[in-house]
């Protein structure tokens, strides 16, 4: 990671990692602390209180953030505020940011919000881990790639199916009406997502996931009108 941010001009020389989790794996790695949540406590409430702790007590100068969740923006004010510079990582979706507001309107706030952007692309990351000789990353990448989206629909068709008929046709509505996925379905979705992958879904994932939604919506209410005719 270090060697990524300083190819963007980004001088991070990085002191400890903070994994936060609700499924903590066990392992051990040094300068890694991993802060377990409890039952009832959410992830990005530690992180909270770990900025707001290193911002007070003037620990460090940069914090490289990884979270996609805007509830932390205040946080991040209050750090900066006090003096500290925040970097938060994100995927190629903030190359095109004006798309990234009109799909993603809260992640685009708390990114507009940060100091800086590390930006990290699936390649990146795949450099990062060796393969055993004679393994085609490529072939890797695509098989990955269609088991995510095929996980993404299961999560969202379980979703939809968990749903009654009204709140499923205010939904149809709703989507007819605007480009964008209501609010707290979206959230809702990702939430679950979230917890499907043990990670937060990149802005290629997300776009796949809302439009799941719209195809599944749509197709639905198609099958609907169908048996209604029949």
């Amino acid at each position: 990671m270090s060697r990524i941010a300083n190819g963007t001009g980004l001088d991070l020389s990085f002191r400890r990692v903070y994994w936060y989790t609700d499924r903590p794996d066990g392992q051990l790695f040094d300068e890694q602390l991993v802060r377990s949540a409890v039952e009832g406590e959410e992830t990005w409430a530690l992180l909270e209180r770990d900025l707001r702790r290193l911002a007070e007590w003037q620990s460090c100068e940069t914090v490289l953030i990884a979270c996609d969740d805007e509830r932390i923006l205040p946080a991040i004010d209050d750090a900066q505020l006090r003096g500290l510079s925040v970097v938060m990582l994100t995927d190629e979706g903030v190359l095109d940011f004006s798309l990234l507001r009109q799909e993603d309107p809260e992640w685009a706030l708390l990114l507009s919000q940060a100091d800086r952007r590390l930006t990290v692309r699936p390649e990146d990351l795949s450099d990062l881990k060796p393969l055993p000789n004679g393994e085609d990353r490529g072939a890797d990448a695509q098989s990955a790639g269609r088991e995510h989206n095929a996980t993404i629909e299961e999560v969202v068709r379980s979703w939809w199916g968990s749903q009654s008929e009204e709140s499923r046709e205010e939904l149809r509505v709703a989507l007819a009406q605007s480009t964008g996925i209501p609010q707290e379905v979206d959230r809702e979705l990702l939430l679950q997502s979230r917890e499907r992958f043990v990670r937060p879904l990149s802005f290629l994932e997300k776009k796949q996931m809302r439009s799941c939604l719209r195809g599944i919506a749509g197709g639905d209410s198609a099958d609907s009108q169908s048996s209604a005719s029949g």
